[in-house]
């Protein structure tokens, strides 16, 4: 299981009953079965196939573990056997579908999200800080690639906020606490920005429009990096 994976799972809170939402191959499952905290798994997929696999592993897991997990072909959060739940899993997939998965009774009724979207994440950031519930966000890099995640206490109200644009794209937790992978990703997110730079067109509109925006991104990233250094 890669650092994504294990920080999602650590992520999930001691609990009755977890629903890990397109767990694909399961590998989250099984963590969360054997935790001791942790009382009942029940995986879905929209794939058989995929489930197929889980199955397989729990035939080679613990009995103790295998007990835990029940599975479930669904398309999101419709037609669970479960009626409730104390922890929504999700991770994986684009941050639209994501909300739109979380809209479902099961989900709003649940004590805690803990989300991994890897996908339209300032709209995601807009709609759940506007929520009115505590928002907790860290951001793992992992195998060349950096993935935010978040854990939502649906039960803890806060008053709701309206994110900063640049709140939104680099998340507000993240940005006060001065984060360490966020400064990593700010530094990658530079290089990236040059480099295209330094490939874009002199002449032409489009170039030179695409130019100023990358300049003025530019500034906005050494301006959040020089806010890290003075911070030290």
């Amino acid at each position: 299981m890669d650092l994504r994976m294990k920080t999602l799972v650590d992520a999930v809170p001691a609990c009755a009953r977890v629903i890990d939402v397109g767990c694909d191959h399961g590998q989250m499952s099984l963590a969360l079965a054997e935790r001791e905290d942790v009382g009942a798994v029940l995986a879905t997929d929209i794939s058989a196939a995929s489930l197929s696999k889980l199955e397989q592993a729990k035939s080679l897991a613990a009995p103790a573990v295998a007990r835990k997990i029940e599975t479930a072909v669904a398309d999101g959060l419709r037609g669970l056997p479960w009626e409730n739940t104390d922890v929504i899993l999700v991770a994986g997939m684009g941050g639209p579908l994501m909300l739109r998965i979380l809209e479902a009774p099961l989900a709003l009724g649940a004590t805690t999200w803990v989300l991994g979207p890897q996908s339209g994440l300032v709209d995601f950031r807009l709609v759940l800080y506007a929520m009115g519930r505590r928002v907790d966000e860290a951001l793992v890099f992992n195998e060349g690639q950096f993935y935010p995640i978040f854990r939502v206490w649906m039960q803890e109200d806060v008053p709701p906020r309206a994110p900063s644009p640049v709140e939104a794209v680099y998340g507000p937790q993240l940005l006060a606490q001065r984060d360490p992978v966020l400064r990593q990703k700010l530094e990658a997110d530079r290089r990236k920005m040059l480099g295209i730079l330094e490939q874009l067109p002199i002449a032409g509109d489009r170039a030179a429009q695409r130019r100023r925006q990358l300049e003025e991104e530019l500034a906005q990233i050494d301006d959040l990096l020089k806010a890290f250094s003075e911070g030290e």
